[in-house]
């Protein structure tokens, strides 16, 4: 189930966020460092540009894969693939960044896009991908609850769940971010997909008391 509209707008009762829709389109989670960061410093103008950085950021790990700027390379190399929508690339590179790198600096974002990755995956018919998604992101919320977007690690936490089928499990982090995070652009959508989860589970009291919020 996936909302649409951009980070920008506040919670339940603003206009910005689309109720969710069914057919995959929709709200989705912001690329965590897709923009300014290559190379040197320079900025990357134009989309062409991400090819020639995925092959930089390959020949520098391959020369120099102990250097103290490998965490970042890798982690660059993720986001450069991501937005060229090479999510398998993309998720592996992230991947790696998880599991060679755990204290870098960005350790969130690497966290945010493979979920995204996965996502993504999965909405392209990969199968097992909306299982390793609710996992990324579940990981996510639970290492770091207070991070700069926990809502959106639990929104698509939730919206993994409930792809699979899976409504019950789905209301657990859709109520955490409904509960504990007003403020989030993300909030209206999840009040709504909280509602469906729980109608779609047979709870439909607590349904009928979602609903009323709108």
């Amino acid at each position: 189930m996936d909302g649409g509209g951009d980070s920008g707008v506040g919670g339940l009762g603003s206009g910005g966020f689309s109720v969710p829709r069914r057919d995959g389109s929709g709200c989705q989670p912001v690329p965590a460092g897709g923009r300014g960061h290559v190379w040197g410093r320079r900025e990357l103008p134009e989309q062409c540009a991400f090819d020639l950085a995925v092959e930089e950021w390959e020949k520098f790990l391959k020369k120099f894969p102990k250097d103290p700027l490998a965490a970042k390379a890798q982690h660059y190399l993720g986001v450069c693939n991501l937005q060229l929508k090479h999510y398998d690339q993309a998720a592996a590179a992230f991947q790696a960044v998880i599991s060679q790198y755990p204290k870098f600096d960005a350790i969130q974002d690497a966290y945010l896009n493979l979920g995204w990755c996965q996502y993504s995956l999965a909405g392209q018919k990969a199968e097992g991908m909306y299982a390793k998604a609710a996992a990324t992101f579940s990981e996510m919320a639970k290492k770091f609850p207070d991070g700069k977007a926990i809502d959106q690690a639990l929104f698509f936490w939730g919206e993994s769940e409930y792809n699979q089928g899976k409504k019950k499990e789905a209301i657990v982090p859709y109520q955490q971010l409904v509960t504990n995070h007003a403020g989030s652009p993300l909030r209206r959508d999840a009040v709504y997909a909280l509602g469906v989860a729980y109608e779609e589970s047979g709870q439909f009291a607590e349904a009928g008391k979602i609903y009323d919020c709108f």
